[in-house]
């Protein structure tokens, strides 16, 4: 699925979040020159918890980390670098077609790197399509909760040339004994426990039931389901930066080139700061995004509602005027209504087709899909049929005897399963530990 999104050849078996990917990604491209060029570019626009990911882990392994905006790349300079790293959508939500410039620094040997938001995919013109080498992201977006902020499951994808180079585990089609198709790892490139100098990566974590649930989210909406899911997430941050435009709000992203985030300059728009804004906002149970201390994000998801949006509108027209706002009429039903969703500009447009192997395009009911998973489940060998021995990671399988703390007199002889109130001791030594 990640594949056939970011438009590669390859795609991982999940890391541990964005971050993540993308340090692993700076050492990839580090790795594709044997050491011989230390210097990586990286885009301003990047979200900060990445690039400090990013800087710690490339600190530790000896890469420099050339921080600028793409315009500014130092072409004259261009051999130093291994590769560079640019976000889209960027920090402030801006949506770039890197074409251009990525095939110019193949002429340099330079590896491109692209952090994609995977939800923006289905309508957006993808990395692959603009000739990057690696796409790196965070797929949260696809029916993964916040869990307080993670981590979530990160992928990363890459043309066939550095695939051994990859980190992590690649899961490849094949055919079991009887002829059927059966799924199993094909490639391994990370050997940390086998050649430990000659690993690609010393990354361990990954989010493998994470990653399996964002792949069923797939399953069930389909490339159709995605574009539609896509496209109203668009739409609602459309309807919004229309609307809080005519407000007099001052809208600093693109009118065009966006996907589900609108910033907004505080001070041309009549507040004091970043903070006043967001601390209004945290009043009514809304947090907003600060992204310097003039600047306010508000991205969508599409989960957002049109009362969700009529509520965010109808707060600014509240602490722009001190008073009771007449808002809601921006946002009415039939001003919904009158509203039409703008294209993406063809530049920025995905013009090729995706996930169309037959899994993607099936209508599964609810029943249907469960019983289905259900079947992939019962394929799998796991601890409930057996003991998986050795690894990398070793699993072992403990009796529940050796669970029983048996430092405490009278533990040693009691079967696990009896009833706590008959286990000598056990009352007094709850008390204690209470205590």
């Amino acid at each position: 699925m990640v594949k056939e999104l970011t438009g590669m050849d390859y795609s991982n078996a999940s890391l541990l979040d964005e971050g993540t990917s993308a340090a692993e990604a700076v050492n990839m491209v580090y790795g594709t020159h044997n050491g011989k060029r230390n210097k990586v570019f990286v885009s301003n626009s990047i979200y900060p918890q990445t690039l400090d990911v990013m800087r710690t882990r490339s600190h530790g392994n000896g890469i420099e980390l050339v921080f600028g905006d793409v315009s500014d790349f130092p072409w004259a300079d261009a051999e130093q670098y291994c590769g560079a790293i640019f976000q889209n959508p960027d920090n402030v939500g801006h949506l770039q077609d890197y074409s251009s410039f990525i095939s110019k620094l193949k002429e340099s040997k330079v590896r491109s790197i692209v952090i994609a938001d995977i939800m923006s995919l289905p309508i957006t013109k993808s990395p692959g399509e603009m000739g990057a080498d690696i796409a790196v992201g965070s797929v949260q977006r696809f029916g993964i909760p916040m869990g307080n902020g993670g981590p979530h499951p990160g992928y990363m994808a890459c043309k066939d040339e550095y695939k051994r180079k990859m980190p992590g585990r690649i899961i490849g089609i094949s055919r079991d004994a009887h002829g059927e198709p059966a799924y199993r790892m094909s490639l391994q490139t990370r050997e940390q426990h086998i050649r430990r100098d000659k690993a690609t990566s010393n990354i361990c974590t990954a989010q493998a039931l994470l990653a399996t649930m964002t792949s069923f989210y797939g399953v069930w909406h389909g490339p159709e389901g995605l574009r539609k899911i896509a496209t109203r997430i668009r739409f609602r941050a459309q309807v919004l930066a229309d609307d809080l435009k005519q407000m007099g709000i001052k809208i600093t992203s693109h009118p065009e080139n966006f996907f589900d985030t609108v910033t907004i300059d505080c001070k041309a728009s009549g507040f004091s700061s970043a903070d006043f804004v967001l601390a209004e906002f945290h009043k009514i149970g809304i947090n907003l995004r600060k992204i310097d201390v003039n600047t306010v994000g508000i991205s969508m998801n599409e989960a957002v509602t049109i009362d969700d949006l009529s509520k965010i509108t109808e707060h600014f027209a509240f602490i722009k005027e001190k008073k009771e706002s007449q808002a809601d009429k921006y946002l009415s039903p039939q001003h919904y209504e009158d509203i039409r969703y703008r294209l993406l500009p063809n530049n920025l447009r995905r013009t090729s087709n995706f996930m169309e192997q037959q899994i993607f395009n099936q209508n599964f009911s609810e029943t249907e899909m469960m019983r289905y998973i259900h079947r992939l489940g019962d394929k799998d060998y796991g601890l409930t049929h057996g003991m998986i021995p050795l690894g990398s990671c070793t699993m072992k399988l403990n009796s529940a005897i050796a669970m029983l703390p048996i430092t405490f007199p009278g533990f040693a002889n009691i079967h696990p399963f009896a009833p706590k109130d008959q286990v000598p001791g056990y009352m007094a030594m709850i008390k204690e530990l209470d205590e």
